[in-house]
């Protein structure tokens, strides 16, 4: 499994990317999808507010997913893949 967190665009974009700073999720779909081998695959996609003072939304799509668990522990909950 790769390290999300770590991904380059992450990086060039907001050269530490810390999910601390996520400070919304504004946006979760998931949904079946099928491969190049017509298997099926979870797709999740959530995009939420990294910075609420400059605006900045993230989008990140975690394909093959293969659990997810969400907790509620905030006002605006949370979410563990």
């Amino acid at each position: 499994m790769q390290n999300w967190r770590k991904n380059e665009l992450l990086i060039n974009n907001f050269n530490t990317f810390e999910e601390v700073f996520c400070n919304k999720i504004v946006n979760l779909e998931y949904s079946i999808d099928y491969n190049d081998f017509y298997e099926e695959i979870a797709k999740l996609t959530i995009k939420f507010i990294y910075d609420r003072y400059q605006k900045k939304y993230v989008t990140i799509l975690f394909t093959d997913v293969e659990s997810l668990d969400m907790k509620g522990g905030s006002s605006y909950g949370a979410a563990n893949c």
